[in-house]
Formats: C-alpha cells, sequence, structure tokens
C-alpha cells in the first residue's frame, strides 16, 4: 500500500464519484518483463470493494516520457449483476 504522500497524486487524478480509500502498488513479473499497476480501492454504492486500475506505460526504462495511461475499474463479477 502507498504512502498517503506517494498516493495523493493519484488519487488526486482519478478520484471522480469514487471517494478513492487505498491505493496499491501491483507488480507482475512474466519472462523477464515487469508490468507495474496501481490498484485505486474505492466501496461502490451496495457496499462491495472494487478498484480502479491504472497502468502508466513509458517510452523507456527510465520512466521519463509516458507514452500512455490506461485505467479499467475491476470488481467481482457476481457484483456486476447487482449495479
Amino acid at each position: 500500500m502507498l504512502s498517503q504522500q506517494d498516493a495523493a497524486p493519484l488519487i488526486a487524478k482519478h478520484n471522480g464519484e469514487e471517494a478513492i480509500k487505498t491505493v496499491y502498488e501491483f507488480k507482475i513479473a512474466v519472462d523477464g518483463i515487469e508490468e507495474e499497476y496501481f490498484l485505486l480501492g474505492y466501496e461502490q454504492s451496495n457496499g462491495h470493494p472494487a478498484f480502479i486500475v491504472v497502468e502508466e506505460i513509458f517510452a523507456s526504462a527510465a520512466e521519463e516520457d509516458m507514452l500512455e495511461l490506461k485505467s479499467f475499474r475491476l470488481m467481482k463479477a457476481n457484483d456486476l449483476a447487482r449495479n
């Protein structure tokens, strides 16, 4: 979980109608390629937890020039039927 100081810019950028409560950094390494995601946790109107997943894509490993910013919502499948 990111500290409040590190999480603040991500929350400010992606906080909408959801009240972001937590921010996690999530890394996956497959075949030597590491992918990094940020999981922004919030509570749905039905009380169930969900995440906004953010992926930052950079031009190089130096992570200076951002090429793309992708985001999507992550929730349990049975919660989709209720919304």
